[in-house]
């Protein structure tokens, strides 16, 4: 996938990256914004998710969740599954930003 942008965000004295290939995207419209999508949801399930967790992240979509659990609740290994071919490489691409490649197999 060669169409996208990447986006610049913040949280919790972060930055993370993020590619976008559709702005008005219902997931990526929040990180062209600077922000992870369902970040109430997110924010519950940190206080769920013990650091260094193995995660399964099913329906992965372009990797927003999986790169909170990663990051921002420290989950050891995230595994990601999407069918979506379209989101599939864009969940690689942010990934790859993040250089999470050993620790959230897609």
């Amino acid at each position: 996938m060669d169409d996208y942008k990447e986006y610049e965000m913040k949280y919790r004295g972060r930055h993370f990256r993020m590619a976008v290939s559709d702005p008005l995207d219902v997931v990526q419209k929040h990180h062209v914004s600077g922000m992870f999508y369902e970040l109430e949801e997110l924010e519950y399930l940190r206080t769920l998710i013990p650091p260094r967790a193995v995660v399964a992240d099913v329906g992965a979509n372009v990797g927003n969740h999986a790169i909170y659990f990663s990051q921002i609740c420290r989950a050891a290994r995230v595994t990601a599954f999407e069918v979506n071919e379209s989101a599939i490489a864009l969940l690689r691409r942010n990934v790859r930003l993040r250089n999470l490649c050993k620790r959230s197999p897609i």
